[in-house]
This record gives C-alpha cells, sequence and structure tokens, in this order.
C-alpha cells in the first residue's frame, strides 16, 4: 500500500508538472495567475511595437453566431468583428447596390447627373470616403497566424499597399473629375464606371451569408445568381445604348431604326426598350425586331453572346448543384422513412428479441427462464444451484439436466455461487 500511495504521488505531480508547463507555453510568464480567467490573451512584442490578440475558437463564433466577448485591442483600433462595424459594413452594401444600377446607368443614358441624382451620388461618396478613413483605424486578421493585428503601421500599410488607390479612385466626385482630369478623358461617364470596384464588397457579403448557418444555402445561392444576372443584363443594355447615343448617324443604330428620333422619347421608354433587347438577347430568344444595324454593335453582339455562353453554363451548373443537393436530401429523408414503414409489420416479438424481457423465478441463487425457453426432456422447473441448463454446459464441461430449445434470442445464467457466476450465451 506504502509503494502504490507513493506511484500515485509521483503521477499528480508529473500531472502537475504538465499543466504548469501547459500554462507558460500558452499564457507565457505569470500564466499561473491568468490562466483560465481571461477570455483573450494580448501578447505583446517590445522590440518590434506590435501587440497581438489571439483568436481562439471562442473568441470566432461559429457560424451564425454571436460572441459577446471583447477583443482587448490598442485604443481607438476598432475590431472587424464588433457588431457595430458589420452594421457599418452591412450598410455599405446597400449603398453598392446603388451603386451597381446608378453607374451604368449615368454612363449609357446621361452625359452628366443632375438635380437630386447627383446630390445623392455626393452623398454615397460621401459615405464610402468616410469607410476610407475608417478602415485605417480597423484591426485585420493575419493570414498566417490568425491573429487580430492591432498596431496602426502596420494596418496602415497593409491597406495603403492593397486597396487604398482604388478605393480613393472610385470616391472622387464628378464634379471634381471633370474639372481636373484632361479632354480626352473628361467625359463623365467613362470616370463614373470606376465605382463598380465597390462590387467586392457584395462578393464577400455573399461569401459570409453562405457560410452563416442562419440562413438558407439555398436562397442565398439563389440570390446571388439573380444579382449576377440582373447586373449583366443591366450592364449590357447600358452598354448597347451608349453605342447608338454615341454613334455619328443615329438612325442606322438599332434603337433608331425601330423607334425613329428616340433621344426625344422619353428616358423610361428608352431604358426599357433597352433591357427587353438584353434580356432576349441574354435568353437566346432573339424576336428579331432589335438587332444590330453598324459595324460597331454587331462586335457587340458577339462579344455579349459569347459571355452569355459562360453566364448561362455558369448558372445551370449552379441551379443543378443545389437541385441534385435538394434531391440528395430528399432521398435520404424518403429512405429513412421506407426503413419505419417496414419496421412496422415486424413480429411483436421483436422486442423480446432486441432486448428481452425476463422474469427469471429464483431458489437458492437459481435461475430458470420460462418465457424464451421450453425444456424437452424434463418438465419445467427450478434448477437446483451449481448445474447447467442446456448446451451451455458442454463449454465448461459441467453436466446438463436438461436440454433447452430455445425460441428467440436470450441469455441463460449458470444458476450456482454467486461468487463463481459465470454468463453464458445460448
Amino acid at each position: 500500500m506504502e509503494w502504490e500511495g507513493m506511484g500515485m504521488g509521483k503521477r499528480r505531480r508529473r500531472k502537475k508538472k504538465k499543466m504548469m508547463m501547459m500554462k507558460e507555453v500558452i499564457c507565457g510568464e505569470g500564466g499561473d495567475k491568468e490562466f483560465g480567467n481571461s477570455e483573450l490573451d494580448h501578447i505583446s512584442r517590445d522590440d518590434e511595437r506590435t501587440s497581438y490578440t489571439t483568436l481562439s475558437t471562442g473568441i470566432l463564433p461559429s457560424l451564425g453566431a454571436h460572441s459577446n466577448r471583447k477583443s482587448k485591442l490598442r485604443p481607438f483600433i476598432i475590431s472587424p468583428f464588433h457588431s457595430r462595424y458589420r452594421y457599418w459594413e452591412t450598410f455599405l452594401v446597400f449603398l453598392v447596390f446603388y451603386t451597381a444600377w446608378v453607374s451604368p446607368f449615368e454612363f449609357g443614358f446621361l452625359d452628366k447627373p443632375k438635380g437630386p441624382l447627383s446630390i445623392t451620388d455626393n452623398i454615397v461618396n460621401g459615405f464610402f470616403a468616410a469607410d476610407i478613413i475608417l478602415t485605417f483605424f480597423v484591426a485585420y486578421l493575419d493570414k498566417a497566424t490568425y491573429l487580430l493585428v492591432d498596431e496602426p503601421k502596420l494596418i496602415a500599410w497593409r491597406y495603403t499597399k492593397t486597396w487604398l488607390v482604388f478605393d480613393v479612385i472610385s470616391t472622387i466626385p464628378s464634379e471634381l473629375a471633370r474639372t481636373v482630369l484632361p479632354d480626352l478623358v473628361k467625359e463623365y461617364g467613362y470616370f463614373n464606371m470606376l465605382r463598380l470596384w465597390r462590387l467586392r464588397r457584395v462578393s464577400a457579403l455573399f461569401a459570409r451569408l453562405e457560410k452563416d448557418r442562419n440562413f438558407s444555402y439555398f436562397w442565398v445561392r439563389c440570390a446571388k445568381l439573380l444579382c449576377v444576372t440582373l447586373f449583366a443584363v443591366h450592364c449590357a443594355g447600358c452598354l448597347y445604348y451608349h453605342l447608338a447615343a454615341r454613334y455619328k448617324d443615329p438612325q442606322r443604330t438599332w434603337i433608331g431604326l425601330a423607334m425613329g428620333d428616340f433621344r426625344h422619347r422619353s428616358l423610361w421608354v428608352r431604358y426599357v426598350t433597352t433591357m427587353y433587347w438584353s434580356i432576349s438577347t441574354l435568353s437566346t430568344t432573339g424576336y428579331g425586331d432589335l438587332h444590330a444595324v453598324n459595324t460597331q454593335e454587331m462586335v457587340f453582339d458577339i462579344f455579349y453572346m459569347l459571355f452569355n455562353l459562360g453566364l448561362t453554363s455558369y448558372l445551370i451548373g449552379n441551379m443543378t448543384n443545389l437541385v441534385v443537393h435538394i434531391t440528395s436530401r430528399t432521398r435520404q429523408f424518403v429512405k429513412r422513412n421506407r426503413y419505419r414503414y417496414t419496421l412496422r409489420y415486424i413480429g411483436e416479438n421483436i422486442t423480446n428479441i432486441i432486448m428481452p424481457k425476463v422474469d427469471p423465478l429464483t431458489e437458492k441463487n437459481g435461475f430458470v427462464f420460462p418465457r424464451s425457453a421450453h425444456l424437452l426432456s424434463r418438465p419445467q422447473r427450478v434448477n437446483k444451484r451449481d448445474n447447467w441448463c442446456g448446451g451451455t454446459g458442454t463449454s465448461t464441461k459441467r453436466p446438463g439436466v436438461c436440454s433447452v430449445e430455445l425460441s428467440d434470442a436470450t441469455h441463460v445464467r449458470r444458476m450456482g455461487d454467486r461468487k463463481n457466476n459465470v454468463r453464458g450465451g445460448i
């Protein structure tokens, strides 16, 4: 007993030592005090003047979940996982949808925006300009270490190397662009198309929603495909109208041939006619009432139809994948129901086969199972102690006192002393 006690003491000391080592590795010095108490470990490196915040599975919640834990970042540094910053990003995505519609529209149908449309454009540009300033104070996740970097210099340098130039160009007001740019590129429409750079935010939003367990993957994917299709139709129609509006002879254009002096028609009629041509071409319907007339329009139609081949393949492939996924789930559901339907017609003794209900009769530590066994050579009775029933005695070289025929699966227990009690299966 003394040796066993000493062995237990050694094992406890080894276990305690391992726990201390784990604390030092995870928390560094002083880990004994802070291990298990802090939800977020903060590691500071004085030589590089950088600080990182460790992100465990607790800090990064499961898909679609929300965590109430707060990251310990430097002053004036915002966590990219903060709920308020997420709301700000979602608000900017709605502004991107507005930009995705208005930029091709102004490029194709307007020389320059006037009135409320111009004011709205500048307000939207102001929000994105504020986001540029805010990005310099938002920590980023290092892909190599999966740590939040909250050093202001590193944040600024990373943003400068990546998206700063494109974000600034897409936010310049139209009035300033027309004043600064030379005559060759002064036309507002071409510069306005650079705002489509903001579409990367929509792609990131859909990528996040597809992995969110609070949203149906099927409907999120369908919404994404619908947005891609509508954007392609809208852009193609606006570009096609731009070719007709800038052509030297308006009568020798696709819309001039159908409507005559189309420039004096209402903007709504021209836009609907353009969308009608774009959708009929995308769907390969081609009624023939609107078709290319000059060489520029023919070249544009060629590239647009080649693009439609790829877009149609993309849509059909994604929809097929979604339908097959739903069909496989339905097939598995029907298969499970078929098993349940079959089990209803299995005999009532299925419970006795799986989990037999035994009502043993005992006498001097002896057992017999009258529900599952039929005694052949002798009447059914309670055996004496130290005897075996049926063929189980053969395996233990004990003489049997009776023969047993089992009607279903069961277990027969030895009828002997408690300390020598052995189970045997028949």
